[in-house]
């Protein structure tokens, strides 16, 4: 993106919108998704230095880690690096604060950071996992870096899909039956299952995992 000179009608007007996004209600609230959207205009409109200082405004009135997500995103599609690095450690101790998805929120983290700063993307990849309690945290964890567009780490990617096996809902045969699935679908793009078994019926996911956990031990 290349910053655009904009016109004067163009300046006046945005600058009233900057006014009234940035302006609290009557109950003290600020809408954090209307000053991304409004970023994002600027953006379009061509004017890149404006539309970062907007979203750096964000990390005045963000409360928690969610409230920086949309920040982190737009700094990443724009190639923002630098910036996007010193806010990731900005927002890191707020992770801790959330009631919940604090594996979600390190692992969101970590997948921006692991083309930056790599170190520190297995710092935040750690964390997750020991933040991990469910089936849902440990298979997206695993997925994340195993895929070659992330860290790529097949061989602690199985680890950790290795572990989720162990957290499939047994009690509940829909949700046993979707997270097997998920299970078999990511070993068999790791190798470990062969490739024949793509072409086997969705409800057929339990049986395939069940012969995989006899065959190695799980």
């Amino acid at each position: 993106m290349i910053d655009k000179k904009l016109k004067p009608q163009q300046i006046k007007t945005f600058k009233q919108r900057e006014e009234e996004v940035l302006k609290a209600d009557e109950d003290g609230f600020i809408d954090i998704r209307n000053i991304e959207w409004f970023a994002d205009e600027i953006f379009a409109a061509g004017d890149k230095a404006w539309g970062l200082e907007i979203l750096r405004k964000i990390e005045d009135f963000a409360e928690n880690f969610y409230d920086l997500e949309g920040v982190m995103d737009r700094l990443d599609k724009l190639n923002e690096k630098d910036r996007l690095l010193t806010l990731i450690k900005k927002a890191e101790p707020l992770i801790e604060k959330e009631d919940y998805g604090v594996s979600g929120c390190y692992l969101s983290s970590a997948n921006y950071m692991v083309s930056i700063d790599e170190k520190y993307a297995r710092e935040l990849y750690a964390k997750s996992k020991e933040k991990a309690v469910d089936f849902n945290e440990f298979n997206s964890l695993a997925d994340a870096i195993a895929d070659d567009n992330y860290l790529g780490d097949k061989k602690n990617g199985l680890k950790i899909h290795l572990q989720s096996i162990a957290l499939i809902d047994h009690k509940d045969h829909h949700n046993q039956l979707s997270q097997s699935a998920q299970v078999v679908k990511s070993l068999i793009g790791l190798g470990e299952i062969s490739e024949e078994s793509e072409k086997v019926n969705f409800n057929d996911s339990i049986n395939i995992l069940t012969d995989y956990r006899k065959k190695n031990n799980l």
